[in-house]
C-alpha cells in the first residue's frame, strides 16, 4: 500500500457498497487490490460509480463503472472470479 494516510470517507463508501465484503469472499487481498486507491486522492477511479452483483454462476463481481458522463468512451473495471482466480478486465 502506498505510504499515504487512507481516506476513511472513501474506505466507508466502498464498504458501504459490499466492496470490502466481496473481495474477502472472492478470496482478494483487498489492501493490494485497492490500497491505492484508498490513499492517492487524485486515483481516477475514485469518481467511478462502485458496485457488487452475481455472475450467471452466481459468483460475485466487483464493478468499477465511470461517471455518467464518460460511459462509452472510458473503461469499465470489473473483478471477477474465473475458476478458482480472481480476474480483473
Amino acid at each position: 500500500m502506498d505510504n499515504n494516510p487512507i481516506d476513511s470517507t472513501f474506505a466507508t463508501q466502498l464498504s458501504y457498497a459490499g466492496i470490502f465484503a466481496a473481495a474477502t469472499s472472492m478470496g482478494m487481498d483487498a489492501d493490494a487490490a485497492f490500497g491505492s486507491l484508498l490513499s492517492r486522492p487524485a486515483h481516477p477511479y475514485r469518481r467511478y460509480r462502485w458496485f457488487v452483483n452475481m455472475d450467471e454462476f452466481g459468483n460475485r463481481v466487483i464493478h468499477a463503472a465511470p461517471p455518467e458522463e464518460e460511459v462509452g468512451w472510458t473503461p469499465w473495471e470489473r473483478w471477477r472470479i474465473s475458476g478458482a482466480r480472481v480476474v480483473r478486465e
